[in-house]
């Protein structure tokens, strides 16, 4: 499964994972059990009352997700929407989102990591 659905699954992200975070995503990520990445978006009601709201910023998470999918490396992600996150359409939770991805390894690993020893080749 592509997605991080069970309690203990989040939990262990949350807890032993690495933190990123910009004004609309709060993020921690940890190496992966598996071949594939997956991913966990947590939008809780103070990002807003309105669940088509939350709702529409998941999908908006979960299609971002879908285009770098087959570009990133096995890792489990858990995704927090903030609540500034409402205010902002599609292209900026989006580029934001891809700075992180590409961070992790997406396109071009070297441009974004400052250590050597993240990326292989150095």
């Amino acid at each position: 499964s592509v997605r991080l659905r069970k309690r203990v699954e989040f939990h262990r992200v949350l807890q032993k994972g690495r933190r990123w975070q910009s004004p609309w995503f709060r993020i921690w990520w940890t190496a992966g059990e598996g071949p594939h990445p997956r991913f966990g978006i947590r939008v809780s009601r103070r990002v807003s009352r309105k669940a088509v709201v939350r709702n529409r910023l998941r999908r908006w998470v979960r299609e971002i997700l879908r285009r770098r999918w087959e570009r990133m490396p096995p890792v489990d992600v858990v995704i927090s929407i903030r609540p500034s996150a409402v205010d902002a359409g599609f292209r900026h939770l989006e580029r934001d989102l891809v700075a992180f991805l590409d961070s992790l390894g997406g396109s071009n690993p070297k441009k974004h990591f400052s250590d050597g020893d993240r990326h292989a080749g150095t």
